[in-house]
């Protein structure tokens, strides 16, 4: 086959597959610049990959969707949606294409991927969400699950931990911990949680508490690490609590060392969340008085130049006398403890909500 017939070939999967409208729009924008590339597109790109037999459209589409939702390719992923219904491809396998995507290219490769080099040892537990183990393995790390069984409710103890430490002869680089859990629902009694942030810290061992599901809970309260230490990450999300999963709204708070390496990461995984999500999320914040937040005008958290993030008025002055106050993610205000708490400005006829120590507060973010 010479190079006019696999052009012919490869103008004829891309008219099925993107559509004549799209195809003819293309065309009519043909310049000396640009006509070479198109040609090499229409004939290796559509001549002989999309041609091969190995795979049928109907797979090659959702294969390419999933691949551009990993590179943060918005205007070639956008083509490509509304041409993966000429290729049969339903709403429904769509919908379960951008959660299965989202999970592996969005959220867990940004909470581990600023952290962890390949060869760390990272500890988590078993029972434990397997996604945590298969994104670290996947980022090249040495994964080893602790065995937690009823005696311990599913949960590291510190006792446990260091029992490990002993046997291996050194800490691990990382430990990941959810409470409440999933998929056992435990939680880590405040007081344990705190003796474990505290031995972390002592052994230069960076702890990710996943508290995406903080607010769901019977019976036994739920605490935050960050109450204890500023060493650690934490991560929460408005995709439980609210029911809004597929919003892809959530947060970070992580130590001021690694603000930089989550804003390089995160620009690199997604810009940020739609604007309309966040206003969303915000509503939501607002909307329930049991949550420890407070929704703050824009105007009230001006962005600080260098963060990705915006800072509000107390930051902005521990951050200038050198504090050690770590924020990142969907604008999170952290609180280092009641005795520093200062009183918010606040909006008139807004009812704002009093914060416990070591819980955030959460402002708008620039969408």
């Amino acid at each position: 086959m010479d190079d006019k017939q696999r052009y012919q070939r490869g103008m004829e999967v891309r008219r099925k597959v993107l559509g004549d409208a799209h195809v003819d729009k293309t065309l009519e924008k043909l310049t000396p610049l640009n006509e070479e590339f198109q040609d090499f597109i229409t004939r290796y790109a559509w001549g002989e990959t999309w041609t091969r037999p190995g795979l049928d459209h109907h797979t090659r589409s959702m294969i390419t969707i999933a691949m551009l939702i990993a590179l943060n390719r918005e205007a070639e992923l956008k083509m490509h949606l509304r041409a993966a219904f000429n290729n049969g491809v339903t709403r429904d396998e769509l919908k379960e294409l951008i959660m299965h995507s989202a999970l592996y290219c969005g959220p867990l490769m940004r909470h581990f991927g600023w952290s962890f080099d390949g060869g760390d040892e990272v500890w988590m537990t078993r029972p434990g969400y397997p996604a945590y183990r298969n994104t670290l393995r996947a980022l090249g790390t040495s994964v080893v699950e602790l065995a937690c069984g009823a005696e311990v409710r599913y949960q590291p103890t510190v006792a446990m931990l260091e029992a490990e430490r002993v046997a291996r002869g050194a800490a691990p680089k990382g430990l990941v911990v959810a409470s409440p859990a999933n998929p056992t629902g435990t939680i880590i009694d405040a007081d344990e949680l705190a003796a474990i942030a505290r031995w972390c810290d002592a052994h230069g061992v960076l702890l990710v508490s996943d508290e995406i599901y903080h607010g769901i809970s019977f019976g036994r309260a739920t605490s935050s690490a960050w109450q204890t230490s500023r060493q650690g990450a934490v991560i929460g999300s408005v995709s439980k609590f609210f029911s809004m999963t597929g919003w892809r709204v959530g947060w970070m708070l992580v130590p001021a060392g690694l603000r930089e390496a989550v804003d390089v990461l995160l620009g690199n995984l997604s810009i940020c969340a739609p604007a309309n999500s966040q206003y969303a999320a915000l509503g939501a914040l607002h909307a329930d008085p049991s949550l420890d937040v407070t929704v703050l005008d824009r105007a009230e958290f001006p962005r600080s130049p260098g963060v990705g993030v915006g800072l509000g008025p107390q930051q902005q002055r521990q951050e200038q006398q050198g504090d050690d106050n770590p924020v990142h993610g969907t604008e999170v205000v952290a609180q280092k403890g009641a005795e520093q708490q200062q009183e918010q400005p606040q909006q008139p006829g807004r009812q704002a909500t009093p914060a416990r120590p070591g819980l955030p507060r959460a402002c708008r973010q620039d969408g």
